[in-house]
């Protein structure tokens, strides 16, 4: 969904398996995200953006994962869309909880 600048998205996720021991394995999780494009943040300032930062975006994202080593993450970064489905990601995700491993993230996705 658009808001103003602001790009938002969000998705939850419910995951149960039967594991070989016996029993059954439930992940829970979800993430909400917000967006901007980084040439509106330079402008909002009265600057004029160089043509590559058309297509950068500041990404800001929370989320949580339930699955008995229970954590939750906020993950500021940033998106290059190198095409418009192949986009280039570069995140540092702050985790607590559970799992109190931070890590920087880098990852090239491919739609289709």
């Amino acid at each position: 969904a658009r808001v103003g600048p602001f790009d938002l998205r969000g998705e939850y996720i419910r995951l149960s398996y039967e594991l070989e021991e016996g029993g059954t394995e439930r992940i829970d999780g979800f993430y909400a995200q917000a967006a901007m494009k980084l040439r509106d943040a330079i402008e909002h300032f009265g600057a004029v953006s160089p043509p590559f930062i058309d297509r950068t975006e500041l990404v800001l994202r929370y989320g949580q994962v339930d699955n008995g080593a229970d954590y939750d993450e906020i993950s500021p970064g940033f998106v290059y869309w190198i095409r418009p489905s192949v986009p280039l990601k570069l995140a540092y995700s702050f985790r607590n909880g559970d799992r109190d491993d931070d890590e920087l993230q880098v990852q090239l996705a491919f739609g289709f």
